[in-house]
């Protein structure tokens, strides 16, 4: 799994950020090891039609670790992404050099395992916030609702749920591991050794997944 991870981080440093979000497969999962799916960039309204995630989801017979890069955007959306990745028992991972905010953040949360960067200790890499009335641009309280039912589905309690999405729209509620546990919610470090994975992050290089994978 280790040499799987650093792999995954090597090739997502290799895909710069785009606007909408870009849903794709990037390690073919075997038996021995689960696929490597990247979503990256803003969350928007028409994944609900076009299922895109969906159907990948569906393509998986090996499990996968869904690596984000997101600022967010579009609840509804992300909570179906979220429950694909739930019902499929797909882990969900942050890597230090990504960050994962708002709707991203409630994508991350459904991972069956649950994964961030060994940076996320001191550097804000996960956020999360309230739901935003599009009309008003305040805190939508219907929104509020959606997501903590969504979050007790994932097994947060209601009175957490609540407390983890408290900050206004317009600001943010940075978390990492040890303040996750505050809210009853578990994840681990991402394990990846750092002489390979910041000199990728300094120059966002490609870099031959294969010949990352078997170092170290």
């Amino acid at each position: 799994m280790r040499r799987l991870l650093v792999a995954a981080i090597a090739l997502l440093l290799a895909h710069p950020p785009s606007q909408a979000a870009d849903i794709s497969v990037l390690v073919e999962g075997t038996p021995e090891q689960p696929a490597i799916i990247f979503i990256q960039g803003q969350i928007v309204e028409h994944m609900l039609d076009s299922d895109a995630f969906g159907l990948i989801a569906a393509r998986q017979q090996h499990g996968a670790i869904v690596f984000l890069d997101s600022p967010g955007g579009h609840i509804g959306s992300a909570m179906w992404i979220g429950r694909h990745i739930r019902a499929n028992g797909f882990s969900t991972a942050v890597a230090d050099h990504a960050v994962c905010t708002s709707a991203c953040a409630i994508i991350w949360m459904a991972g069956k395992e649950r994964y961030l960067g060994r940076r996320s200790s001191v550097v804000s890499i996960l956020g999360f916030h309230s739901s935003r009335s599009k009309q008003t641009g305040e805190i939508s309280q219907a929104g509020n609702k959606a997501i903590v039912e969504y979050l007790q589905h994932l097994g947060v309690t209601q009175v957490d749920s609540e407390r983890l999405i408290s900050a206004p729209p317009n600001s943010m509620n940075w978390v990492n591991i040890e303040s996750l546990a505050t809210y009853g919610i578990t994840a681990s470090y991402l394990r990846s050794p750092p002489q390979i994975v910041w000199p990728l992050a300094r120059k966002r290089q490609h870099v031959d997944p294969i010949a990352v994978q078997f170092r170290g």
